[in-house]
């Protein structure tokens, strides 16, 4: 007798382990993507090595330009400057909308008191409501001191959106 009533509850337990399996599951805790209409934003300030790809945000306008304040990396004080190259990019499919490298001899007024270089780009076009992502990639300036095995950078973004 016992045994049939172990049997029995095995058995409902399989069942319901099965039906419970069937059931679609829904993320309740979802990650949500900034999202940003016309206007100007200050997208904060990192350092980084060689390359970073930033973070996704969806942007909901028709027109771009990028403004960014960069210099060396502070904990490489015997390098040279570096070059910033800036890659916005789809995130979904990697279709650049706007690639250039910028140098220091960009910047018209030169270093600032606390050593960045300061560029604004041209406006560009951009799919309006799709998630972008800012390529950034230190380079060593020609003809300088090479940075070693490393290029880092320290940089300031603001992006600028309008339809």
């Amino acid at each position: 007798m016992l045994k049939k009533v172990v049997i029995r509850r095995i058995g409902i337990l399989l069942a319901m382990v099965v039906f419970i399996s069937t059931m679609p599951v829904r993320n309740t805790v979802a990650a949500t993507t900034p999202s940003y209409g016309p206007g100007v934003y200050y997208l904060g300030n990192f350092s980084f090595q060689d390359q970073n790809n930033g973070a996704q945000r969806t942007y909901n306008a028709r027109k771009m330009r990028i403004k960014i304040a960069w210099k060396k990396g502070e904990w490489q004080p015997w390098a040279s400057d570096v070059n910033m190259t800036i890659n916005v990019f789809r995130a979904s499919n990697w279709k650049s909308a706007f690639y250039k490298k910028f140098t220091p001899a960009n910047d018209p007024d030169g270093k600032d008191g606390n050593g960045y270089y300061y560029v604004v780009s041209d406006w560009f076009t951009i799919d309006k409501g799709y998630n972008y992502r800012i390529g950034y990639d230190a380079s060593t300036v020609a003809g300088a001191k090479g940075t070693g095995h490393y290029r880092k950078a320290n940089v300031h973004t603001w992006i600028e959106l309008k339809n």
